[in-house]
């Protein structure tokens, strides 16, 4: 046996188990799900996804998160929609659901010179009306 064999046969055996291996680690998304132990709460989602809504009026107490290669997902943004001076900003709008209600959320999103505003999420709602 060289001196690859034994390992080579570990490997394969690896692989049977959780699938292809990339270049990082497994290939596929890995999913967590948080649930609620015995006599405790479900943690608060940190953001609401899939929820459709519209801003209804001004964005308000607009800040910079981040900026350049400080974003996360700098490389997706630019392969999505273009080159350009990408930033992370947050805000407090008031925003409509499909359902009819209003409600105050912050929202997070990223904005580009000449592109605009692209990726808008709710991180959490401040207040219902």
């Amino acid at each position: 046996m060289g001196p690859m064999g034994r390992m080579g046969q570990m490997g394969s055996e690896f692989r049977k188990h959780i699938g292809p291996i990339g270049p990082i680690g497994p290939i596929g998304p890995i999913v967590l799900r948080l649930e609620a132990l015995p006599g405790r709460l479900a943690p608060e989602p940190r953001y609401l996804p899939g929820v459709q809504f519209e801003v209804v009026g001004e964005i308000r107490g607009i800040e910079t998160i981040a900026s350049g290669h400080g974003i996360h997902i700098l490389v997706r943004l630019v392969r999505l929609h273009g080159r350009g001076n990408w930033r992370k900003l947050k805000g407090i709008g008031t925003v409509r659901f499909v359902d009819g209600t209003f409600a105050e959320a912050e929202l997070h999103w990223f904005e580009a010179h000449g592109i605009g505003k692209r990726g808008m999420k709710i991180k959490r709602l401040v207040e219902e009306r």
